[in-house]
């Protein structure tokens, strides 16, 4: 079973709450001129601190950032000028071309194939 609230119970809440909030924001002191002045002197100053603050810590950073970049540069540039070349070996020079050697074969020439082999070989093998 569902108990039911009544409607005027579900306006009454919001505008009790509502007022109930309000109630503090309606009884307020009196400020001076003098003492107004004080305040917004003070807000001005954190305002510039925070401004000063942070605009200090945002050039820092660049600055160290250029600072590396410039750093890794000069770096770089003395490795590159003080490679040690000397250590390596020189290119070997071509050898000379050697005088070619012509032999004498004083062996008699023969046939590399027999012809009668070749002959029974050449048969055809399909049996045609």
């Amino acid at each position: 079973m569902r108990v039911r609230i009544p409607h005027f119970l579900k306006t009454m809440i919001p505008i009790s709450l509502l007022v109930f909030s309000l109630s503090g924001c309606l009884t307020r002191e009196e400020y001076s001129q003098e003492d107004i002045q004080v305040l917004i002197d003070e807000e001005v100053e954190k305002k510039m601190e925070q401004f000063t603050s942070t605009k200090l810590e945002r050039c820092r950073e660049e600055l160290i950032a250029e600072a590396s970049r410039i750093a890794d540069s000069i770096l770089i540039d003395e490795a590159y000028f003080e490679r040690d070349t000397f250590l390596r070996p020189m290119k070997p020079e071509k050898p000379e071309k050697p005088k070619i050697k012509i032999l004498k074969d004083t062996t008699a020439l023969r046939q590399l194939f027999d012809p009668r082999k070749v002959a029974e070989n050449e048969r055809d093998t399909t049996g045609k």
